[in-house]
């Protein structure tokens, strides 16, 4: 697994600098914001990732590398924990190999490969929620035990907001489970999950005004097109798991003929989630990350079905054997069919950081600290430069955020908000297009058709020369053309209209 991740490259995401420059500020003493000095905007959804990483920029270490090293740590956990917990199953008795299935599932997963080495939390959420699960089960089967879920189900929550969501089906399954008066040790779980996330709602709606983070009025919204994009989002996921969801489906069914305590959670906890990705119109990354919570859950179901399967075909003299042969074939067709996605998106990855801290490095010695920039991946290039940033896609813009968009759910997931009225109203001193931001040589940009009729009064553009020779194109307004000129930088230059 370390090898397969590793070979995806130095390829952190985007995201993870908007996480990165939050951080940074709270480590400065700002605060959790991404502008110093502007109202609060919640534009992350990973408080207690964010709230770590500012300790480690506080004490001077890399951020970056803290994050991606944060994320195969994690990674490696979750297979341990998938591995201690499957060796537990009543399906691998007599067949010890059997317990290497769902390790192996998940260990082998692309999606996960790729999430392992981006910086993002969501290797950390998926092994807090999969803590979660194990030990309320273990507490559904005894109830006096120390609540442990409780402590993990509020950690869940305060790294993402969907572990509110995990943390809640797994008690309305317990009381599914066991309809009676609750036990001393469930009540003094509530009483730790409560504390512990009240007063982040508390901190929340003091600091920045709401209930939920910015991202989520950024992006949720529109109607039937959004479950559309859902729907699309699981089913091509779903072709690229065909050997996982197949077991998987097998396990549920004999989950439900068992009707234990784990298979009633577990059946809620990925039947209610797997609508909700749906329902938000799932991602536009090729990883699958919105499912990755749930996949040692079905890497589990799938391991438990294969050995109901052999179970089943053992009257048949060597069919279990062949159907094992089978599996292993089917699964390594799935993971050499979809590593080709992942493996290309972190190829694009890391040319695209590359290029972006230079931009970012190319600003922040080009212009004077407080110059306003206007940027649609707003991450790297705004962490990197220091600059006050205005966020094209409103996850850390209020305005742009609360946008009604007619067309929501018809684009790419996340970057469907918009509003080039607001923004060129604020007058950034420059802005940097998505598309042709670094190009082999200078060129020529052409101005959007939803950009305001009077942007090209108001913005020339410019290219400028980078150390690794490639050429940075943007727009500067022209109160301040002269500024980055001689002697500022004797490389940018004012492409020819010719």
């Amino acid at each position: 697994m370390l090898v397969l991740a590793l070979s995806l490259g130095f390829c952190v995401q985007d995201d993870t600098y908007i996480s990165l420059r939050y951080a940074r500020n709270m480590a400065d003493g700002f605060g959790l914001v991404y502008n110093p000095g502007e109202p609060p905007v919640e534009g992350y959804t990973n408080f207690l990732w964010t709230a770590l990483l500012a300790g480690v920029l506080a004490v001077g270490a890399s951020g970056v590398w803290a994050s991606v090293c944060g994320g195969l740590l994690s990674a490696i956990a979750v297979v341990v924990l998938v591995a201690w917990w499957g060796r537990r199953s009543p399906w691998v008795d007599g067949r010890p190999w059997v317990a290497l299935v769902a390790p192996a599932l998940v260990a082998l997963d692309p999606g996960l490969l790729l999430e392992a080495v981006q910086g993002l939390e969501t290797l950390f959420f998926t092994l807090v929620v999969t803590g979660c699960v194990y030990t309320s089960i273990q507490e559904m089967k005894q109830p006096d035990r120390p609540p442990w879920s409780a402590l993990l189900g509020a950690t869940a929550a305060l790294t993402r907001p969907e572990g509110y969501l995990f943390y809640g089906l797994l008690h309305l399954a317990r009381f599914l489970h066991r309809p009676k008066a609750p036990s001393r040790a469930t009540v003094v779980g509530w009483v730790v999950f409560l504390v512990l996330t009240l007063s982040h709602l508390a901190y929340r709606w003091r600091f920045y005004g709401d209930l939920v983070p910015n991202t989520f009025h950024a992006k949720t919204g529109g109607g039937i097109e959004m479950w559309q994009r859902g729907l699309g989002y699981l089913g091509e996921w779903t072709w690229h798991h065909l050997t996982l969801v197949g077991l998987a489906l097998c396990g549920a069914w004999a989950a439900v003929r068992r009707a234990s305590a784990r298979d009633h959670a577990v059946l809620l906890l990925v039947t209610v989630y797997l609508v909700y990705v749906v329902s938000v119109g799932g991602d536009f990354k090729p990883s699958g990350r919105f499912l990755l919570p749930v996949l040692p859950l079905l890497a589990l179901w799938a391991q438990d079905g294969l050995g109901w399967l052999m179970n089943r075909l053992d009257r048949f003299s060597g069919a279990s054997a062949g159907l094992g042969l089978v599996v292993v074939a089917l699964a390594t067709w799935n993971a050499k069919a979809y590593w080709p996605h992942p493996a290309a998106s972190a190829e694009y990855r890391e040319q695209n950081q590359r290029d972006r801290v230079e931009v970012g490095e190319f600003l922040r010695a080009r212009f004077a600290p407080g110059t306003w920039i206007a940027i649609h991946s707003a991450g790297t290039i705004p962490y990197i430069s220091g600059l006050p940033t205005i966020d094209c896609w409103g996850l850390s813009d209020r305005h742009i955020a609360s946008v009604e968009i007619p067309t929501m759910g018809q684009g790419e997931a996340g970057h469907e908000k918009k509003d080039y009225d607001y923004v060129f109203g604020r007058h950034p001193t420059v802005y940097l297009p998505e598309a042709d931001l670094t190009t082999v040589r200078p060129k020529r940009l052409v101005i959007p058709g939803d950009f305001p009729m009077d942007f090209g009064d108001h913005y020339n553009q410019y290219s400028a020369i980078l150390p690794s020779g490639q050429a940075v194109n943007f727009w500067l307004h022209m109160d301040h053309d002269d500024a980055p000129v001689e002697p500022v930088s004797p490389v940018l230059r004012a492409l020819d209209p010719a």
